[in-house]
């Protein structure tokens, strides 16, 4: 847990406490790539992330229409491109994930 009190009185101590946390991750790819799946999903700020861009996904979806811009158009299909890499990795980390668990368990 990160001390966020500690954090105010000394500004530079948030970097050794990101520091520690790549550290942590690398530590996790390295040696247990399914642990590091496992925490990645068990991370609030990783949900958050899928359920935005779930909506921007549905707002980009949203906005063709007939005789659209040729360059929002091009924007448009470049935006669907990216979200669906996303998706992509989102499902691969999240079935890394629950093999890992259930592994352990």
């Amino acid at each position: 847990p990160i001390d966020w009190a500690y954090r105010r009185k000394d500004p530079k101590a948030y970097d050794f406490v990101v520091l520690g946390l790549l550290r942590r991750l690398a530590f996790l790819y390295w040696h247990y790539p399914g642990r590091l799946s496992v925490f990645i999903l068990n991370n609030p700020l990783f949900e958050w992330t899928c359920m935005a861009m779930i909506i921007v996904n549905a707002m980009v979806m949203g906005v063709q229409w007939y005789k659209m811009p040729t360059w929002l158009n091009a924007l448009t299909n470049y935006t669907n491109y990216v979200l669906t890499c996303f998706f992509a990795v989102e499902q691969i980390i999240r079935f890394s994930g629950v093999m890992a668990a259930a592994a352990v368990a």
